[in-house]
């Protein structure tokens, strides 16, 4: 049996105070021009990971989009041997549109040393900050979903392990 990474993802933060009072009231709203950000939380199982990837994806397409500011990897646990805290993500344009909406931090091998013990020492943690565009794909009303995908190989050899966590913002005019 191989046990895997687990990933989460949440709205951390707006720049403004637009709060979850219109639309639906589970969902933070954002307005145009605001800035996002996200936290994305890895849980590295015991012992070592190879290959490990981590992209998110911003929203984009007919749905609505999202631009991207900037991508950190803010903290790594202490038992943790490998990517470094500070790690800044890779910006690139995912759908070709011109607006760059794919952070992507490619971690290679990742090693969590033995203690028998699920705690912070197991997490690697990553900010994404994103602007809400002025964009006609943009409408009050539309739910902006943001996708982590972590990837890693296996290590008993089988096909990638793929994983994916989503948090929404919801588009409101502004108060």
């Amino acid at each position: 049996v191989s046990v895997q990474p687990s990933l989460t993802k949440v709205v951390a933060s707006t720049s403004n105070t637009t709060g979850s009072g219109q639309g639906n009231g589970a969902i933070v709203d954002a307005t145009i021009g605001e800035l996002v950000t996200y936290t994305v939380t890895v849980r590295i199982p015991e012992g070592v990971l190879s290959g490990v990837r981590l992209q998110d994806i911003l929203p984009r397409g007919a749905d609505g989009v999202l631009k991207a500011v900037s991508g950190t990897l803010v903290s790594v646990g202490s038992n943790i041997v490998g990517p470094l805290s500070g790690m800044a993500a890779t910006i690139t344009d995912g759908d070709a549109d011109g607006i760059l909406d794919t952070l992507s931090w490619n971690l290679g091998g990742v090693t969590n040393t033995v203690d028998n013990v699920n705690d912070a020492k197991d997490l690697l943690t990553f900010s994404v900050t994103a602007v809400v565009l002025d964009n006609a794909k943009n409408a009050a009303g539309d739910l902006l979903t943001n996708t982590a995908r972590l990837t890693s190989n296996d290590p008993l050899g089988g096909a990638p392990v793929v994983q994916t966590a989503t948090a929404q913002i919801e588009l409101v005019e502004p108060d």
